[in-house]
């Protein structure tokens, strides 16, 4: 700006060189460009003005003599040296400099040079001018350029070129301000056809909002403008969308019902203007004072559909005006009813697509429930039922990696039971990074959702971070109960859609429990099949057993037996068996335990025991009875099993006990004085060594009255308690010693029964057999009985037989027996043929039978009849070879009973025959 006079130099002066034009400022050029500027912040919401010109030293400079912001400054050399028009917006890609407020920059230049520029600064950041703005105030520049184009020549001190420049100026202001109402009804109509579309827009109900408030911004032209939604509950107001950045923090603000501008238009249901909200009582403070933002004015208006309002919008601090018109009331009233048809209608679409989305998401969990519930019902293997399960939570609920861990308590490890995975990590390498994480909800026992394991302060320091691709997870422990300890995991990581919500955890909740009912059916079925099974194997066990065991205890005079066996819930082969001999006579008797389990030990039980019995019935030494056994079994113990086996053999006349073990344990003898001693052998089990590799060894016992002898399996000694203590030999013997007297029977019931009460009956593991032999001793001296019979053929059975029943008590028995027997039968009938055949007289035809016996010494019978005389040395010597050929000539009765007797007389006293036989008892020796 020159100083020369104003009189003389016109008041804009080119400077060729640089095209610079130089302004000489008096009074009325001031006047002129203060009009000029001010009217042109009007049209545009009053910023702050400032006009750069280029002084003589070709500086541009600002006109108002307050300094400039340096920035701006910036700005309008920028503008004056590319002379283009600059908007300076704070953030955005091209600024200039570092400024946080925006900046309008308009060259005034002619065609032969620039004068300066005009800056119009927002006068707050955040504030932005609208649009269209830019383009008015160049189209008004331009014009105004194009007067002082044509003033230029003037001279400074003329005033009448300002007045005539004035004038010229006030058509143009008028045009301006045209333009700037048609622009602006031209914005209002475009801002309320906007709001049509949006009516009938598919936006979801914030992208709606938003573009509503930005509409209502540009349309009411105000710096901010926000929607509060109408809660049905309690009628307080939710400060829920702003569109102005400053205010973001008031989301979810609450005015209470009734307070504020904003609840009492929605009380009323009338649109409120405050024009000093500073110092309106009404205003609600607290929205200020969260957002430490200063509301000036403001239009509110209540939203009402049917009646009814849903909400409150407002327009805050009117930007081009310092206040609200009515006009603008007219406009927001209208401009909010149909904001509240379009956030209705919105509403009600969002209402029904989320009622669509929950039918669908209903809809989606019934049938992965249906399919997870079929497949635990179809599926033959746990392990198939969980792959199929993890294949159906994949395909419906987008899940990349799925894994069931289940835990295997001795070694406190999980092992990977199934696993579904389409991501790149490896199923190791998921195991990995989630198995610290599985192993601390293991034991918490609590399901948990992860929604970002690297901010989790639970699980951050000790996951490994880096291979989880989304950082989000659900691990459910498998367990029926808080307070049950779980058998696994269920594990879903790596979401398609990034993160789980709430309604993918529920639902994993959901099929967590099934798979746990599902992997405890089929340990159940399982368990069912096994025990079926096992039950099958025990009815063929036990059906092989029984029939294998004797059906029923002999009935012997010297010796009471009792036994019992009784499998294990796992089945084995114990077995027990006895041999008579002869009626009364020596008895074999054998326990018997089969090495392995269920049907292969009783397959081999029936073998041993058919193998066993066999034998004994041609051989009566335990020692040889084991040898020839063994001989057999070892040729059929192809599969290595073989059978333990303690035999006896009890002779009642001599009152010995012979014995020898296969590797078999001890067994018992228990004298009447309440002492025992054990009995045992050598050799091994029957099938393991072949007979000329070993010998067995026994011993031999004399009995005393009363003994008992107790056969057993290691069943019983070795029996367990649940604490895994066992039931012991000496334990059984006392048992046995404290209930000696009472019968056999009774004994063994006590035994099973103590057994029982002992053990846990899940720890009964191997089979329980007991057998228990009484021995009786035989009678000491002389003793007579006395038999009578008729003299007829048919009473001779009867008569032998009570000769037969005392002969056993004296232990007489076998070929010695039978030689007693025939000769009395012999002599019952030589008596009847020859003392009382053909006799036709009444006379007494009984006849009585003496018998005397001295244990283990002799035997006598004496006949007495009264038939007819017999003498003896009239019996001629018979023919033996036609004897023999069944041609009886008379007198072999006589010759028999000679061959059998050691003595043989008959005599005749008074009217009564008298037959006197006796014979000597071989190879006994008296035990007292």
């Amino acid at each position: 700006m020159s100083d020369v006079q104003p009189s003389t130099a016109p008041f804009l002066q080119l400077d060729a060189e640089r095209s610079i034009f130089e302004i000489q400022l008096n009074t009325g050029v001031r006047e002129t460009i203060d009009l000029a500027l001010s009217e042109a912040a009007k049209m545009i919401g009053r910023p702050l003005i400032n006009f750069f010109y280029f002084n003589d030293q070709h500086q541009l400079l600002p006109y108002n003599s307050q300094a400039p912001e340096p920035a701006v400054a910036t700005i309008a050399l920028e503008c004056t040296r590319k002379q283009q028009s600059i908007l300076h917006t704070p953030g955005s890609a091209d600024v200039l400099v570092n400024f946080d407020r925006q900046v309008m920059a308009i060259p005034i230049a002619f065609k032969r040079g620039i004068l300066g520029a005009a800056c119009f600064i927002k006068k707050k950041p955040g504030d932005l001018f609208f649009d269209g703005d830019l383009e008015l105030i160049i189209s008004y520049l331009a014009t105004l350029t194009l007067l002082l184009d044509g003033a230029r020549y003037g001279l400074a001190g003329d005033e009448s070129l300002w007045v005539r420049f004035k004038a010229a100026l006030l058509p143009l202001l008028d045009n301006s301000h045209l333009q700037r109402s048609n622009h602006d009804s031209r914005h209002r109509l475009q801002s309320l056809l906007e709001v049509s579309n949006l009516i009938n827009s598919s936006r979801q109900l914030n992208e709606l909002v938003g573009s509503i408030l930005l509409s209502s911004r540009k349309l009411m032209r105000a710096q901010s403008a926000s929607m509060f939604m109408r809660e049905e509950s309690t009628g307080d107001l939710l400060f829920s969308i702003v569109s102005n950045e400053d205010e973001r923090e008031l989301t979810g603000f609450r005015v209470p019902r009734g307070q504020g501008i904003v609840g009492l238009c929605a009380e009323s249901r009338e649109v409120i203007v405050v024009d000093d909200a500073q110092n309106d009582p009404r205003v609600f403070k607290q929205a200020d004072e969260s957002s430490s933002y200063i509301t000036r004015n403001l239009i509110a208006a209540p939203l009402v559909v049917d009646n009814k309002c849903i909400g409150v919008i407002e327009v805050l601090n009117k930007i081009d005006k310092p206040a609200f018109t009515s006009n603008d009331v007219e406009i927001f009233t209208s401009y909010a009813d149909s904001i509240a048809l379009a956030v209705q209608r919105r509403k009600l679409m969002d209402e029904i697509e989320e009622s669509n989305r929950q039918l669908e998401r209903k809809l989606r969990e019934t049938q992965t429930l249906h399919a997870v519930t079929a497949a635990m019902i179809q599926e033959d293997s746990v392990e198939e039922m969980f792959d199929r399960v993890l294949k159906i939570i994949q395909d419906n609920l987008d899940i990349d990696s799925l894994t069931i861990l289940l835990h295997e308590e001795p070694q406190a490890k999980f092992r990977i039971a199934a696993s579904r995975r389409e991501a790149t990590k490896t199923i190791r390498e998921i195991y990995l990074a989630t198995a610290a994480v599985a192993q601390q909800v293991f034991e918490s026992n609590e399901p948990v959702l992860i929604k970002d394991i690297n901010q989790d302060e639970r699980f951050a320091d000790i996951s490994h971070n880096d291979r989880y691709n989304t950082g989000t997870c659900i691990l459910i422990p498998l367990s029926s109960a808080p307070d049950q300890r779980p058998i696994g995991l269920l594990c879903a990581t790596e979401p398609r859609t990034g993160r789980f919500q709430e309604a993918d955890y529920k639902l994993l909740k959901t099929i967590a429990v099934q798979l746990l009912r599902g992997y405890q059916n089929y340990q159940m079925k399982a368990a069912v099949l096994a025990k079926q099974s096992l039950e099958k194997e025990l009815e063929i066990t036990s059906r092989i057993q029984q029939n294998i065991l004797p059906s029923s205890m002999p009935r012997h005079r010297h010796l009471e037996l009792g036994a019992r066996s009784v499998m294990a819930r796992t089945t084995g082969g114990d077995f027990y068996d006895f041999f008579e001999h002869s009626d009364n006579g020596p008895v074999s008797m054998l326990v018997a335990d089969v090495s392995g389990k269920s049907l292969p030990a009783a397959l081999f039980m029936a073998v041993s025991s058919s193998i066993l019995r066999t034998i004994v019935r041609m051989q009566s030494d335990p020692a040889q009875v084991l040898t020839r056994a063994n001989d057999l079994l070892y040729e059929e113990s192809d599969s290595g099993m073989f059978v333990t086996v303690f035999m006896a053999y009890y002779e009642p006349g001599s009152r010995s006990l012979k014995f020898a073990s296969a590797g078999h344990n001890e067994m018992v003898l228990l004298h009447s004085d309440g002492s025992y001693e054990l009995l045992s052998g050598k050799g091994h089990p029957l099938g393991v060594l072949p007979s000329y590799l070993q010998k067995y060894r026994g011993g031999e016992v004399q009995i005393q009255d009363q003994d008992l002898l107790l056969l057993y399996t290691d069943g019983i000694a070795e029996a367990t308690d649940k604490n895994d203590q066992e039931y012991s030999l000496e334990r059984f013997i006392d048992l046995v010693k404290s209930s000696r007297e009472k019968p056999i029977d009774e004994i063994i019931d006590l035994v099973y029964q103590d057994i029982n009460t002992f053990s846990d009956p899940d720890h009964l593991f191997d089979d329980v057999t007991l057998l228990v032999s009484r021995f009786h001793g035989l009678p000491h001296g002389l003793h007579t009985y006395q038999i009578q019979f008729q003299a007829a053929r048919d009473h001779i059975p009867q008569m032998r037989e009570q000769i037969r029943q005392h002969c056993l008590v004296h232990g007489i028995y076998g070929e010695e027996l039978d030689d007693i027997l025939l000769v009395a039968d012999e002599a019952a009938t030589n008596i009847i043929l020859h003392a009382f055949q053909d006799v036709t007289e009444d006379i007494d035809r009984r006849v009585d039978c003496d018998l005397h016996i001295e244990t283990s010494q002799f035997l006598r019978l004496v006949f007495k009849d009264k038939g007819r005389p017999f003498d003896l040395n009239e019996v001629k010597k018979p023919d033996i070879s036609e004897n023999l050929a069944g041609k009886r000539r008379g007198g072999f009765g006589v010759y028999l009973i000679r061959s059998l007797a050691d003595l043989l007389e008959c005599t005749r006293v008074g009217d009564t025959n008298v037959l006197t036989i006796e014979r000597h008892l071989k190879g006994r020796e008296e035990t007292k």
